[in-house]
């Protein structure tokens, strides 16, 4: 039986997952993932709502969100590439609606990514402005 597990990132967890999860943010960000430096800079200010998720207690993903302006900003949610299709991402929207509370939510997405554009219209997203080929989108 598979187990999902949801956590707090921890000095820790950076030290025993940070290179898979560059390992993830390359497949997906490519030219804009983040390295060892900007997710050592980056997640301090945005711990009190990330996570990561495993799976059989293996990463399969991870999710960065910080608070701005009354509300919480996605700036990564991410899985696996051969975990993709499995329900995964969906269900780390789940956990940060439901299990931590988050009724407010943006995010920015590139114009040209329609995998991902498609997957925040199913879990009741709407673009909210356009600018610099990036939807801003907010939970509606």
């Amino acid at each position: 039986m598979e187990k999902i597990n949801f956590h707090s990132f921890s000095e820790i967890d950076l030290d025993n997952y940070l290179d898979q999860m560059i390992e993830i943010d390359l497949f997906y960000f490519k030219d804009e993932a983040w390295d060892k430096s900007a997710f050592k800079n980056e997640l301090p200010d945005k711990k009190e709502k990330s996570f990561i998720m495993l799976l059989n207690d293996q990463l399969v993903g991870y999710c960065v969100l910080s608070r701005k302006e009354g509300s919480f900003h996605l700036h990564k949610i991410a899985v696996r590439n051969n975990s993709i299709q499995k329900g995964l991402g969906s269900k780390m929207l789940d956990y940060i609606l439901v299990e931590l509370k988050v009724d407010k939510l943006t995010l920015k997405v590139n114009v040209n990514n329609i995998f991902a554009i498609n997957f925040y219209f199913k879990h009741h997203f709407s673009i909210k402005e356009v600018k610099n080929e990036y939807y801003t989108m907010i939970l509606v």
